[in-house]
């Protein structure tokens, strides 16, 4: 039985790229919380969620990489690094399920 994501939702929304970036990662905000409105009955819906975490992680890391600052940019790409390891650890314990 093959995993099918419906990633429609992130689709329907424009690319943030060369948009203003507050609003890029207000999008990015948003979507990580409709994330929380989505049925966990399954371990196929814990994978997707987190697989959409993840999805949400990659974006924003992209968008980090264009800020100016430089402190600025540093904390942000070591908290998205974070992210990204508490999303591999879910995805680990969710496979393990």
């Amino acid at each position: 039985m093959s995993n099918v994501i419906d990633l429609l939702p992130l689709q329907r929304r424009p690319c943030s790229y060369g948009q203003d970036p507050l609003a890029a990662f207000a999008a990015i905000s948003a979507r990580v919380a409709r994330i929380g409105d989505m049925p966990m009955e399954s371990k196929e819906d814990m994978q997707q969620a987190i697989l959409l975490l993840g999805l949400s992680n990659v974006h924003a890391r992209r968008l980090i990489t264009g800020i100016a600052d430089g402190d600025t940019r540093s904390r942000l790409i070591a908290h998205s690094e974070r992210i990204g390891e508490l999303v591999e650890i879910a995805r680990r314990k969710a496979a393990a399920l």
